[in-house]
Protein backbone atom coordinates (compact mmCIF):
# COMPACT_ATOMS: atom_id res chain seq x y z
CA UNK A 1 0.00 0.00 0.00
CA UNK A 2 1.61 3.24 -0.87
CA UNK A 3 0.22 6.74 0.84
CA UNK A 4 1.93 9.67 -0.95
CA UNK A 5 0.75 12.21 2.10
CA UNK A 6 0.94 10.58 4.89
CA UNK A 7 2.27 13.99 6.87
CA UNK A 8 4.39 15.65 4.57
CA UNK A 9 6.83 12.28 3.91
CA UNK A 10 6.46 9.60 1.65
CA UNK A 11 6.15 5.73 2.94
CA UNK A 12 5.71 2.58 1.02
CA UNK A 13 4.15 0.02 3.06
CA UNK A 14 5.46 -3.63 2.78
CA UNK A 15 5.15 -6.94 4.09
CA UNK A 16 7.46 -6.18 7.06
CA UNK A 17 5.36 -3.16 8.20
CA UNK A 18 2.28 -5.45 7.78
CA UNK A 19 3.71 -7.88 10.14
CA UNK A 20 5.01 -5.58 12.92
CA UNK A 21 1.38 -4.11 12.95
CA UNK A 22 -0.07 -7.94 13.29
CA UNK A 23 2.53 -8.13 16.21
CA UNK A 24 1.86 -4.82 18.01
CA UNK A 25 -2.07 -5.39 17.07
CA UNK A 26 -2.23 -8.61 19.01
CA UNK A 27 0.02 -7.61 21.91
CA UNK A 28 -2.47 -4.64 22.45
CA UNK A 29 -5.26 -6.42 22.10
CA UNK A 30 -6.71 -3.76 19.46
CA UNK A 31 -9.11 -4.25 16.42
CA UNK A 32 -6.85 -4.07 12.99
CA UNK A 33 -8.65 -1.43 12.10
CA UNK A 34 -7.93 0.50 15.43
CA UNK A 35 -4.03 -0.36 14.93
CA UNK A 36 -4.37 1.10 11.20
CA UNK A 37 -4.68 4.41 12.83
CA UNK A 38 -2.67 4.18 15.62
CA UNK A 39 0.18 2.47 13.12
CA UNK A 40 -0.08 5.54 10.62
CA UNK A 41 0.60 7.64 13.82
CA UNK A 42 3.20 5.50 14.79
CA UNK A 43 5.04 5.95 11.01
CA UNK A 44 4.40 9.96 11.16
CA UNK A 45 6.17 10.27 14.31
CA UNK A 46 3.39 11.34 16.39
CA UNK A 47 4.29 11.78 20.41
CA UNK A 48 0.60 11.69 21.08
CA UNK A 49 -2.77 9.81 19.80
CA UNK A 50 -5.81 11.92 20.51
CA UNK A 51 -8.62 9.69 21.39
CA UNK A 52 -11.36 9.31 23.99
CA UNK A 53 -11.63 5.61 22.72
CA UNK A 54 -8.42 3.85 24.76
CA UNK A 55 -7.14 3.65 27.92
CA UNK A 56 -5.93 7.24 28.76
CA UNK A 57 -2.01 7.26 28.94
CA UNK A 58 -1.56 3.56 27.18
CA UNK A 59 2.06 3.77 25.32
CA UNK A 60 1.34 1.85 22.05
CA UNK A 61 4.92 1.74 20.83
CA UNK A 62 6.18 5.13 20.40
CA UNK A 63 2.73 7.00 20.83
CA UNK A 64 0.90 7.99 23.90
CA UNK A 65 -2.88 7.86 23.88
CA UNK A 66 -4.00 11.22 25.28
CA UNK A 67 -7.92 11.76 26.27
CA UNK A 68 -8.64 15.65 24.75
CA UNK A 69 -11.22 15.91 26.60
CA UNK A 70 -9.38 15.32 30.07
CA UNK A 71 -6.00 17.52 29.73
CA UNK A 72 -5.93 21.43 28.06
CA UNK A 73 -3.55 21.72 25.15
CA UNK A 74 -0.46 23.02 26.50
CA UNK A 75 -0.16 19.18 27.25
CA UNK A 76 0.83 18.83 23.81
CA UNK A 77 2.67 21.41 23.90
CA UNK A 78 5.05 20.49 26.87
CA UNK A 79 8.72 18.84 26.03
CA UNK A 80 9.29 15.28 25.54
CA UNK A 81 9.93 13.10 28.49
Amino acid sequence: MYSPYLHGIQHTWGLIQFKAAWTIQDRFKLSWWDFLVVSVAQIADCRYFLTEDFQENQVLGNVRVIDPFLHSPELLNAPSE
